[in-house]
């Protein structure tokens, strides 16, 4: 009997118990950042690294490490990096520009970031961030299209300036690369604690207009709820509905009420892989298990389908 090719829970803890060793630094005082780049059935791809649990935002040293799925064997971990002649050739493939100078900057959440400047334009920089998260060439279009339609002081989005070939080179390495230009300013995470009540109502009321804007986006008339996925099709830009990947749940799915059904069953699941509530679980996770059982066909009817002009698609941006 051949042996049982390890899970992608197995995996996991495999690869906490591996980076809290020390593999990739010391541990003390941080936690582990994680994310699934790719599962083949030969092995499982993870991006990790530790990080400040309080301290200030800063760009934390990432890894790629493989897992094998039979022997449970851990690849040593590969440092994620780019060059600087890897940086130049990005920024020429993208802006037609040849790279100044080039420094670390500060990560999203799952990205890997550099600011650039180039000959060219020397009061212009550019942001080159590595992502597995989303696909690059599709966030690339989507960006570029809702710029166009929407006013930039309502929701400003970054110009952004697509790498050739791109999407080939995401698909065979997991990893793709995205180049919007730098916006210059203070994120707002670091001083809004520090606003007063009437500073804060500025920002939501913008951030409202913004997500207003967002429904003028010209969706597929057969509305589906998944992932937003754009492309450049005989220079039309064309928009399609495809699984969601940001939970997981698979997909598309037709109403709100299959949707609510699969988020509710991947919460579950997540409820009951959670360690270090043991006193909760006893105590309500049978009767959430009973809901998710036998109680979530009664979904009201009014959820049962998206609304006639939404598709409540859910689109990457940077992050």
């Amino acid at each position: 009997m051949s042996e049982a090719l390890a899970t992608q829970d197995e995996a996991l803890s495999r690869l906490l118990a591996y980076v809290f060793s020390g593999a990739i630094g010391p541990p003390e005082g941080k936690g582990v950042g994680y994310a699934l780049v790719e599962a083949k059935p030969t092995a499982f791809s993870w991006l990790a690294s530790l990080e400040d649990i309080d301290g200030p935002p800063a760009p934390v040293d990432r890894y790629l490490i493989k897992i094998d799925r039979l022997s449970r064997d851990i690849c040593p971990p590969e440092h994620i990096v780019l060059s600087e002649i890897e940086l130049a050739e990005a920024a020429f493939a993208a802006t037609g520009q040849h790279l100044v100078s080039s420094t670390r900057f500060t990560n999203g959440a799952l990205s890997i970031s550099y600011k650039v400047t180039v000959q060219e334009s020397l009061d212009i920089a550019y942001v080159v961030q590595l992502r597995h998260h989303g696909c690059v060439a599709s966030m690339d279009v989507l960006m570029a299209s809702i710029s166009r339609m929407i006013d930039p002081q309502i929701l400003p989005v970054p110009p952004v300036y697509p790498i050739p070939g791109e999407m080939q080179r995401q698909v065979a390495t997991g990893i793709g690369r995205q180049i919007p230009r730098l916006i210059p300013g203070v994120m707002a995470s670091s001083i809004y604690p520090r606003m007063s009540h009437e500073e804060r109502l500025i920002i939501v009321q913008k951030m409202a207009l913004a997500f207003q804007a967002c429904w003028r986006i010209q969706l597929p008339e057969h509305h589906l709820i998944g992932e937003l996925i754009a492309a450049t099709i005989d220079g039309q830009v064309v928009l399609k509905i495809g699984p969601d990947r940001h939970y997981g749940l698979g997909g598309p799915f037709p109403t709100v009420r299959e949707y609510l059904r699969a988020y509710i069953r991947s919460s579950l699941v997540a409820l009951e892989k959670q360690q270090g509530i043991e006193e909760y679980k006893e105590r309500f996770l049978g009767h959430i298990r009973d809901f998710v059982d036998n109680r979530m066909y009664n979904v009201p009817t009014r959820y049962r389908r998206g609304h006639p002009h939404r598709c409540y698609a859910r689109g990457h941006g940077p992050s």
